[in-house]
């Protein structure tokens, strides 16, 4: 490739081609096992670069370049790929920021590839040539949708300590005026383990508005199944819609509104359906910078085989996101009221609310080029009711419970797209009445595919 650009290019991806090392996208890396030619290679030669990755994953220059290449041969997945993990290991590489635009458009994600072309026009250190070009690329974009689809499949094999949830007790104490009595705890009640087979699928579509929004939908389905304990067994749906409106400029903030629903059936008898919208501020994230959003939170909670438990839920909530080198983390929180559907609902109202945080950290493992993934997820959640939940338990005593989660997950990739996962969870909740305290702790391991 050129070192300078004689004239301004008829299109994006020749004057890219043409002035990559001005914006110090594909200037090569100072290792010799890392070297990248000047000039596109053929195919053959493509995948001898691509063989020699595992060696390179720590450099950004080198990413940046396969990453241009693979642009060429409209490879745009692979592209997006490298000049993704480049840009967390130099989020300043302006030459890698306009191809990982080129990929993502040719991927069908317009709304992201043009958050990246604003941010790019809106520095004035970029080169005079490329600005009309970017220019008239982002007004094309804006003219013109795109939609892009992702496909996510897993089957996880684990063990866990306590598969229904089931109190810490192995007797119920029961408060009747003037005595206390202590019942056992029938052997279907208590804490009981095993293996269990669980499988997931979910599709995932953004459609971009041509400017002026975009559509994100999510549908999915969970099956849990245990030979061991088959009251553990369950099933679950999600499907969620929402719609992201924002403002063309270097910030991307705008407005958003959502709706979903959930169901839920298990062995043990629950039917659960959640139907939900929601509505709010955020931003939408350019390369290695942060997402922020927040707004309130409507639902109907509904149990079908329970409707005394059913509730109204009313809250606000907020989340931050970020990528920086080597590393992708979000903090969020919620707060809110679950008013009760039937006023003989135990417990009355409920105050809830929680926080959640979570990081991801790239390049781990083993060797001199780990390509492994580690993921760290804690959330934690506190309920308090209004009034007392039963004469019976405490004499009525205020129940409040406080449930914390920890999942620990490291990821590796097979052959073929696949990834091999092994993680663990565990589970505590405590509460003021001991019939809602629990815990549990689950290893497991799974293959997950992506498409």
């Amino acid at each position: 490739m050129p070192t300078h650009c004689s004239r301004p290019p008829l299109s994006l991806r020749s004057l890219v081609l043409g002035c990559a090392l001005v914006l110090g996208g594909g200037a090569g890396a100072e290792a010799a096992q890392c070297e990248l030619p000047r000039e596109a290679p053929e195919a053959r030669a493509l995948e001898a670069l691509l063989s020699r990755l595992g060696e390179c994953q720590r450099d950004a220059a080198y990413l940046a370049g396969i990453g241009h290449f693979l642009n060429e041969k409209a490879r745009y997945d692979e592209a997006a790929e490298h000049l993704e993990r480049a840009l967390l290991l130099e989020p300043d590489l302006k030459g890698a920021q306009v191809d990982y635009a080129i990929a993502l458009a040719g991927l069908g994600d317009i709304a992201s590839a043009a958050a990246l072309v604003d941010s790019l026009l809106a520095d004035p250190g970029l080169p005079a040539a490329l600005r009309p070009v970017l220019q008239r690329q982002r007004t094309r974009w804006a003219r013109a949708g795109g939609t892009q689809l992702r496909f996510v499949a897993s089957a996880r094999l684990g063990y866990d300590s306590n598969l229904l949830g089931s109190p810490n007790l192995s007797s119920l104490a029961l408060t009747f005026p003037g005595q206390t009595v202590n019942l056992p705890l029938d052997e279907s009640y208590r804490r009981r383990s095993g293996m269990y087979l669980r499988t997931d699928a979910h599709v995932e579509a953004r459609r971009d508005q041509g400017g002026t929004g975009q559509w994100d939908l999510f549908a999915g389905v969970r099956s849990r199944r245990s030979d061991t304990v088959g009251e553990a067994s369950s099933d679950q749906i999600d499907v969620a819609a929402q719609y992201n409106t924002y403002q063309r400029s270097s910030e991307r903030w705008g407005g958003y509104m959502g709706a979903s629903v959930s169901a839920l059936h298990a062995r043990t008898g629950i039917d659960y359906r959640a139907t939900g919208v929601s509505a709010g501020v955020g931003s939408l994230r350019a390369a290695a910078r942060c997402d922020a959003r927040a707004g309130i939170d409507l639902q109907i909670r509904e149990y079908q085989s329970n409707p005394v438990l059913s509730g109204r839920y009313a809250g606000v909530s907020g989340v931050l996101a970020c990528e920086g080198r080597g590393m992708q983390w979000l903090v969020g929180a919620k707060a809110g009221r679950d008013r009760a559907a039937d006023a003989a609902r135990p417990g009355g109202d409920q105050v809830q609310y929680g926080i959640r945080a979570a990081a991801v950290w790239t390049g781990v493992g083993w060797g001199d080029a780990p390509q492994g993934q580690l993921l760290a997820d804690a959330d934690v959640s506190v309920s308090r009711d209004r009034t007392g939940y039963s004469a019976l338990l405490e004499s009525g005593r205020l129940r409040s419970v406080t449930r914390g989660t920890l999942r620990v997950e490291f990821q590796h990739p097979l052959a073929y797209g696949a990834l091999w996962v092994a993680g663990a969870e565990w589970t505590v909740q405590h509460a003021s009445l001991a019939l809602f305290g629990s815990r549990s702790f689950s290893p497991y391991v799974a293959v997950r595919r992506v498409w």
